[in-house]
C-alpha cells in the first residue's frame, strides 16, 4: 500500500507477536525508475533512509523484503553502492545472492539486522528460478514459533456407533424389571461401557478471537459442509452455492470485528482509549519495552552512540563550505 508518507515506493508493514517475541515484517516495492512514472532512485534512497531510521530503533526482530529494482549485484553501480552503504550505516545486511530476475540481476532482496546481532532470525536463503515468472521465488528460514497451545483431556463415547437392536438386546439381559428400575443408572452405565466404551481424547484449545461468536462458528461449519458437497459433486451450482456462503461468512466476520472494536472505542474513557488503539494497531509502546534485546548494556549504548555519531558525520560531510 502507499501510505502517502513515501512517494517513491509502496510498502506493507506487519507486526507479528508470538510468545512475547515481536517480529516486524516490511514488504517493499520500488517501481522501476523511468521518465513515465517520474520515479528516481535518489528519491527512493532518501525516503527509504528515513523509513529505516524508524525501523531500526524499534525493538524486536526485523525482516525487510521485496522488489527494490536496484542492481545490488553490480559493484560498479552507483545506486547499488549507495544502497549498500545505507544498509551498513543502519547495521543491516542483505542476504540474497545470485540473480533473482530474468535480466540476470539481483532485484528481490531480503534484509535483516546484522548477522552479528542476537536477534537476526534468517538463514538458508535460496533462489528458485523454476517458476514461470520473470522474478525468482526467494525462500528462507526464520524461527517464528507458534503460540503455545493448551491441552485438555476429555472422556468421549462413540454413541453413534450403537445400533438400536444392540441397545434393546443389552437392556433385555437385565431381569427382572424391578431390579432394572432400582439400579437403572448403574445398569445403563454398564450397557454404555459395553457398547460404547469411554475413551480419553486430548483436545488442543485454540484461542478464539473475542469478536468471534457462536453464530459465526455455525456459519463456518455450513461453509465447510457446502465445500465438501462441492468436492464430492463438482457441479457448477454446488460451486456457486459454496462461494456465496463463503463470501457471506467473510462479510459477517468483518462486520462482527468492526462492531466489536467500535463498541470498545465508544465505551473507553480517555485513558483507556490509547491502550485500545495501541492494541488494535499493534503498537506495543504502552508495554514499556523500548529497547531492543541485548546481552551487554554498555555495548548497546556504544552501538547507539556510534550510529548517531555516524549520522552526524555524514551530515557534516554533505555541507559545503560557506565563506
Amino acid at each position: 500500500m502507499n501510505s502517502g508518507l513515501f512517494k517513491s515506493f509502496e510498502h506493507v508493514d506487519l507486526t507479528v507477536t508470538v510468545n512475547d517475541v515481536t517480529t516486524r515484517i516490511v514488504l517493499i516495492y520500488q517501481p522501476p525508475p523511468s521518465r513515465t512514472n517520474g520515479c528516481k532512485t535518489a528519491d527512493f534512497l532518501d525516503e527509504f533512509a528515513s523509513f529505516l531510521e524508524v525501523l531500526v530503533i524499534a525493538p524486536g526482530r526485523l525482516i525487510i523484503l521485496g522488489d527494490f529494482n536496484i542492481h545490488v549485484d553490480n559493484a560498479s553501480n552507483g545506486d547499488a553502492l549507495k544502497f549498500h552503504d545505507l544498509l551498513c550505516s543502519m547495521n543491516l545486511v542483505q542476504l540474497v545472492r545470485g540473480s533473482t530476475h530474468a535480466s540476470g540481476h539481483t532485484l528481490d532482496l531480503v534484509i535483516t539486522r546484522s548477522i552479528a546481532s542476537p536477534i537476526c532470525t534468517i538463514s538458508d536463503v535460496t533462489n528458485d528460478n523454476s517458476l514461470p515468472s520473470d522474478h525468482s521465488l526467494i525462500k528462507f528460514i526464520t524461527d517464528i514459533s507458534r503460540p503455545h497451545a493448551t491441552k485438555t483431556t476429555r472422556v468421549i463415547r462413540n454413541i453413534r456407533s450403537i445400533r438400536s437392536d444392540q441397545l434393546v438386546e443389552a437392556i433385555k439381559k437385565y431381569k427382572p424389571v424391578d431390579t432394572l428400575s432400582v439400579n437403572f443408572g448403574k445398569k445403563l452405565s454398564d450397557v454404555m461401557d459395553m457398547l460404547a466404551p469411554a475413551k480419553k481424547k486430548v483436545i488442543v484449545n485454540k484461542a478464539r478471537a473475542p469478536w468471534y461468536t457462536d453464530e459465526l462458528r455455525l456459519l463456518r461449519n455450513n461453509v465447510r459442509r457446502l465445500e465438501r458437497a462441492w468436492l464430492s459433486s463438482p457441479l457448477e451450482i454446488n460451486k456457486q452455492i459454496f462461494h456465496g456462503a463463503r463470501t457471506s461468512y467473510h462479510d459477517e466476520c468483518e462486520r462482527a470485528k468492526t462492531q466489536y472494536h467500535r463498541s470498545r472505542i465508544q465505551s473507553a474513557n480517555t485513558r483507556k482509549l490509547f491502550a485500545v488503539v495501541d492494541e488494535i494497531t499493534g503498537d506495543k509502546k504502552s508495554t514499556g519495552v523500548i529497547l531492543p534485546k541485548h546481552n551487554d548494556p554498555q555495548q548497546m549504548a556504544q552501538d547507539f552512540s556510534d550510529f548517531f555519531c555516524g549520522k552526524i558525520r555524514k551530515l557534516r560531510d554533505t555541507f559545503h563550505d560557506v565563506t
